[in-house]
């Protein structure tokens, strides 16, 4: 977080624009809130021009697939995304 906060302070100070993505849940269940507080904290410190809010989305035959099917990953529940962003 602090390279991502570097970099965007150098992008404000040379006067550029730039834009940001959040992906929430992709820490995965139980883990949402914590996630989304971390990324709050850097999201507080940079000035992107804009911010796109989107949700994980698991597609089967990818290896975040793989890993729910494996166990090693769960998928949070929508309402738990929900309350995260708004």
């Amino acid at each position: 977080s602090d390279e991502i906060i570097e970099a965007c302070r150098k992008l404000d100070d040379a006067g550029l624009d730039y834009r940001m993505i959040y992906l929430g849940g992709l820490a995965g269940a139980g883990k949402l809130e914590a996630s989304a507080k971390k990324s709050a904290a850097v999201i507080n410190q940079i000035h992107p021009y804009y911010m796109y809010l989107t949700t994980v989305s698991v597609l089967p035959g990818t290896p975040l697939y793989r890993d729910m099917m494996e166990g090693k990953f769960k998928e949070p529940r929508k309402s738990a995304l929900k309350k995260c962003v708004s």
